[in-house]
């Protein structure tokens, strides 16, 4: 299954390796899309994120978990 997500990242958050643990934690493959952010500012990306529907939402539920804002887009 294959989502698309736009994520607020806080300024607390941006050095955070959460990519990373969706990949490793969550068995996810992100894509980055779009990226407005910087490792002194908060800021959002555009992904797409694929996996198991399952996969998907304890990866979601680990970035709400974590202070990032995640919307679902088309």
């Amino acid at each position: 299954m294959l989502k698309k997500l736009q994520l607020e990242v806080p300024l607390h958050r941006v050095r955070d390796a959460f990519l990373y643990r969706m990949v490793t934690e969550y068995r996810l493959q992100p894509n980055i899309l779009e990226a407005n952010i910087g490792p002194d500012r908060s800021g959002s990306l555009i992904v797409t994120v694929e996996g198991t529907l399952q996969d998907l939402e304890r990866g979601i539920l680990f970035l709400r978990e974590n202070d990032i804002i995640v919307n679902e887009t088309d």
